[in-house]
């Protein structure tokens, strides 16, 4: 899904860009700066995921953790 959405925001700075002056410039700026944290937050995850310290959550005796006890 993080893909996804900086994809999105891919192609609203292409939109942007197109548009030129007819827009104020802090657009840009956001496409940017999301672009940015988006691919930031990304590294983080792969970062984590791939920590062997991690914590992984564990299942409790008779607890089904996407359809409940």
């Amino acid at each position: 899904m993080v893909l996804v959405g900086i994809a999105l925001w891919v192609v609203a700075l292409v939109v942007v860009l197109l548009l030129g002056d007819r827009l104020d410039r802090v657009w840009t700026w956001t496409c940017l700066c999301a672009i940015a944290l988006a691919v930031g937050g990304l590294g983080i995850m792969r970062w984590q995921q791939k920590d062997p310290r991690a914590p992984r959550p564990t299942l409790r005796a008779g607890r089904d953790p996407v359809r409940g006890p």
